[in-house]
């Protein structure tokens, strides 16, 4: 049996990943394909433009077989420990046996070479890099000038937004079981804009790399929508096996749109990032807040459909944007303002420009700005506050420095059943299919497990609060909501 993993955040789903999907089976023609996700947040430090579930639902749909959680400490990572974490996760399985991701280099030998150098760190390298980090200028800004001197040409290829994840991830399969591959990119980059893109675009891998399998149970042999109780073990599974919203919270607010959507990938299919995607619905979030309507415009699904597939134009409904965190990020930074450097990405020298700056505070976006330095990334600074947020800690993890202690499971279709029990089976670690309060984990388990639970009761608190509909987004936590099942 040949597994492929895929890493992905899906911040939405649209069609370079349905291609990336498409050309995985295509060019690996594995059994089944696990999508390792981020959850409530992403690797830039922001939350999801939709709730993991969603996400989920829509990754099934797309071509994924299992979806497993990528714990919020890797998953708010920098590209190293979201790297790491998603390998990590995958050879743990027991079961997966590949990786397949786009990037814009394409050739995998040219990253290979540099994912060694970094994996094995020659002293002559790490010279050069402690040298540059002594100039003052910020940590990948130093390594890729110290890589250029150590190989004696320019690298800047290595530092294109999806080859920096596609190079980690290389790295992070030398001395495992898992063999990477990958599928260039096609199209104009990771910051293409849509007003640039022609709508024949050739196919592309989209942001596939950003940034991108149980228990025993007996599987419906049926699965109608609404409140169905045809899965046995799984009864409170919130969507139907016919990929329609069974008990899901999502409302519908497409559902009397005029308008066409495109499934598949294929060469006609129109290509933009995620991110200028969000900026769409984020704008259209905007203009609503300043008028009466609160049915999306009819301009604005034309856009959106354009670029994802209709599965995703209909969770797109109770949307996050990032400015809806100002006011908790405010109060975290201020309560923890003594013990900043307690965690992740937070280095003394950038938690004391936050206590100089704090009461400057108004939004996050124009704080960033005020204490970025040339030390430090905007992602970076972004990181560290959300770390700040869900209470993010470093630990002392001296036996392994990024731990799997478990596997969560998100969802999957009854169809990769095999891959399942074979999951259960050969797991190195405990399966989660649902999180409980008693349960095995050892202590870094629960940590992280703890972690995850209450980046995804912050995050679903600020989507109810902003939420348009009266659904009951709140009747549900991480210790009842049931799994996807498609």
């Amino acid at each position: 049996m040949k597994v492929t993993g895929i890493v992905c955040e899906y911040n939405p789903f649209h069609n370079g990943h349905k291609y990336h999907i498409e050309e995985t089976k295509r060019k690996l023609n594995p059994d089944f394909i696990i999508g390792i996700m981020s959850g409530c947040f992403t690797q830039r430090g922001t939350p999801a433009i939709v709730d993991k579930y969603s996400r989920t639902y829509t990754a099934l749909m797309g071509g994924c077989d299992i979806v497993l959680e990528l714990p919020v400490r890797y998953a708010t990572h920098s590209a190293e420990g979201f790297a790491a974490g998603a390998i990590g996760t995958l050879e743990a399985t027991g079961i997966c046996d590949s990786l397949c991701f786009g990037s814009e280099q394409g050739n995998l030998d040219d990253m290979h070479h540099i994912a060694t150098i970094l994996h094995d760190e020659p002293e002559n390298y790490l010279h050069l890099l402690s040298n540059h980090l002594k100039s003052g200028i910020s940590y990948p800004a130093a390594r890729e000038q110290a890589l250029t001197d150590y190989l004696g040409t320019n690298v800047s290829f290595a530092y294109e937004p999806n080859n920096i994840l596609a190079i980690e991830y290389i790295k992070a399969c030398i001395g495992t079981t898992i063999t990477p591959y990958t599928i260039k990119r096609n199209d104009s980059g990771y910051h293409v804009s849509a007003n640039s893109q022609d709508h024949t675009t050739n196919s592309s891998a989209g942001n596939s790399s950003t940034a991108d399998t149980f228990a025993n149970c007996d599987y419906a042999t049926n699965g109608s929508a609404g409140n169905s109780n045809t899965v046995d073990t799984f009864a409170n599974c919130d969507y139907a096996t016919n990929g329609s919203a069974g008990n899901s919270n999502t409302v519908d607010t497409f559902a009397n749109c005029d308008y066409t959507t495109n499934n598949s990938a294929s060469n006609n299919s129109p290509l933009i990032s995620a991110e200028h995607i969000r900026n769409l619905i984020y704008s259209n979030k905007k203009n609503k807040s300043n008028g009466s309507s609160t049915v999306p415009s009819s301009s604005y699904i034309q856009n959106i459909s354009s670029y994802v597939p209709d599965y995703t134009l209909n969770k797109l409904t109770d949307t996050v944007n990032d400015t809806d965190f100002d006011k908790i990020i405010y109060y975290s930074l201020l309560k923890n303002l003594d013990t900043l450097e307690e965690y992740i990405d937070m280095s003394k020298d950038l938690a004391q420009r936050i206590r100089n700056n704090i009461t400057s505070f108004s939004n996050k976006d124009s704080f960033i700005k005020l204490i970025k330095t040339k030390n430090y990334t905007y992602t970076r600074i972004e990181r560290a506050i959300i770390h700040c947020v869900l209470e993010i800690k470093n630990i002392d993890t001296a036996e392994k420095k990024y731990p799997i202690p478990y596997i969560r499971v998100l969802g999957f279709k009854k169809s990769a059943s095999q891959a399942m029990k074979l999951l259960q089976k050969n797991a190195t670690v405990p399966v989660i299919t649902r999180p409980a309060r008693d349960n095995e984990l050892d202590n870094i388990g629960q940590l992280f497990l703890n972690e995850d639970i209450m980046a995804a009761e912050i995050y679903n608190h600020i989507r109810y609060m902003n939420t348009d509909s009266s659904n009951t987004l709140l009747s549900k936590n991480e210790y009842t909501h049931g799994l996807v099942i498609l």
